[in-house]
């Protein structure tokens, strides 16, 4: 009898183990795919600029449309994003993603006017934003709550890894002296984001708001330990649809006060990441060496890829750390890091050494890679409740797009206005801003379950402590 009781624990051990898995296997494929095709399509512009700006003569002006356009694009695909999803569900947003991204990569890349190069780049652009409001959406909806903030954070890291790729890449090909083959190399995330966006099982979340409980449920068991937590789970999913059913979207953030507490903390956490200074460095890393004294395109290159091989090691350790540590400790260490690098990379530009230039970009790179950059689409996602959740991302996903727009399309006139030095001395500064902002606003989620968030953040309570189990 004994054996048999304990023979019976042992298969109930290893079906628990296998559905922890599979649901992690799932999440993990998303955040992988995603965040790599994200990666490339930021990665790969950097190298193949300047060869752009050479064959069609583009003013500082006309170069930063040309990156622009990508983040216009997205700012589209983040306004259609929420009722795509809501709509048709995450999955297949996923797939209208990789399709819009196809288009792009054929547009750019067979193009012989700078207009089709802009519309492409739109495309693009237009599955990007999609895919950031999508990918960690559903990413935080299949993830078992222990696993939630690295499953996500897996996003960041195959973010990061797709910019190597595409820095490597455009090191590897700059010989080719061809900016069409640079942009090929988008037919690999693209084709790869189709065939996943394929494989994964719906949204339960998404299932149960549209009335498909028993759908839902038969998810829910695969992914989840065993039955008897499947059920609670979709109960707990349920009662947050009906304790709030007139409320949905922008009708909720009309009438709660309390939500709409969470979307403009999402709005503020998105506007910081990108005023880090990430993507200046990130696309206009050839440039900005250039300054700092390194000569050839060659050595400009190589040393942006250096940068990459330094934010994927960095975002890949966050990943296992982020549920150990914490999201606000992690903020804080990384936002001093990032001073500093912004520090020394300012004074390796005002000096012309490209030693401290190098060394200015990759202390700057280890500290987003261990803050703004995982750890914001992970808050992001988590911090809003079922109902507005769609609506809450997207508000947070939109700021995103349009501070990057903006970021990415005025930095080269700024820099011919202002110039360089001041604008980073400026970007160090709010980065120790950000600081404040993180403990007087930011909740700690670590190991939080989504209902238990949205019950603090009902009740009222700050937001810096909507976190705390009670």
């Amino acid at each position: 009898m004994d054996q048999l009781e304990n023979t019976m624990a042992t298969n109930h051990i290893i079906n628990s183990a296998k559905s922890i898995r599979v649901a992690m296997m799932y999440a993990l494929l998303i955040s992988a795919i995603a965040g790599f095709a994200y990666g490339m399509e930021v990665g790969v512009v950097s190298g193949a600029l300047p060869l752009i700006t050479q064959e069609f003569q583009l003013s500082s002006l006309m170069e930063g449309w040309v990156v622009g356009s990508l983040m216009f694009g997205a700012i589209i695909g983040a306004i259609v994003a929420a009722p795509i999803s809501r709509l048709v569900g995450r999955r297949r947003a996923l797939v209208i993603s990789s399709i819009a991204f196809l288009i792009g990569t054929v547009l750019s890349v067979f193009t012989s006017t700078v207009l089709l190069l802009v519309i492409g780049r739109i495309f693009l652009g237009l599955s990007v934003g999609i895919l950031t409001f999508a990918a960690p959406l559903y990413v935080s909806e299949i993830s078992p709550e222990k696993f939630r903030g690295r499953a996500i954070s897996t996003f960041q890291f195959m973010l990061s890894f797709g910019i190597f790729a595409a820095f490597l890449s455009n090191w590897v090909l700059n010989f080719l002296d061809s900016w069409r083959v640079m942009f090929s190399i988008l037919f690999i995330p693209g084709t790869l984001l189709l065939i996943g966006a394929l494989l994964v099982p719906k949204s339960p979340r998404w299932l149960v708001s549209v009335g498909r409980n028993d759908e839902a449920l038969s998810v829910l068991t695969k992914l989840r330990v065993c039955p008897e937590v499947a059920k609670q789970e979709l109960e707990e999913i349920k009662n947050n649809i009906t304790t709030e059913n007139s409320h949905k979207g922008f009708k909720l953030f009309l009438n709660n006060k309390f939500f709409r507490k969470t979307v403009f903390l999402g709005i503020s956490l998105q506007v910081i990441q990108q005023l880090t200074g990430i993507n200046i460095v990130l696309i206009f890393a050839p440039k900005i060496f250039a300054l700092a004294g390194f000569s050839g395109t060659s050595a400009q290159l190589f040393s942006t890829m250096i940068v990459g091989i330094f934010f994927v090691v960095t975002t890949f350790i966050s990943i296992f750390i982020i549920d150990k540590f914490g999201r606000k400790p992690m903020l804080y260490s990384g936002l001093s890091i990032i001073v500093l690098g912004l520090l020394l990379l300012t004074l390796g530009l005002a000096q012309e050494i490209a030693s401290f230039g190098l060394a200015g970009i990759i202390i700057f790179i280890i500290g987003f890679g261990l803050s703004a950059g995982p750890i914001v689409w992970t808050l992001c996602a988590e911090i809003q409740p079922l109902q507005g959740r769609e609506f809450g991302v997207s508000c947070s996903t939109f700021a995103n797009w349009v501070m990057n727009f903006l970021v990415a399309t005025y930095f080269l006139y700024l820099n011919d206005i202002f110039g360089i030095v001041n604008i980073f001395i400026a970007l160090a500064v709010l980065n120790f801003i950000f600081l404040f902002f993180v403990y007087f606003f930011v909740p700690e989620t670590k190991n939080v379950s989504l209902e238990s968030l949205e019950r603090n953040l009902m009740k009222g309570e700050r937001l810096r402590n909507i976190g705390y189990k009670k």
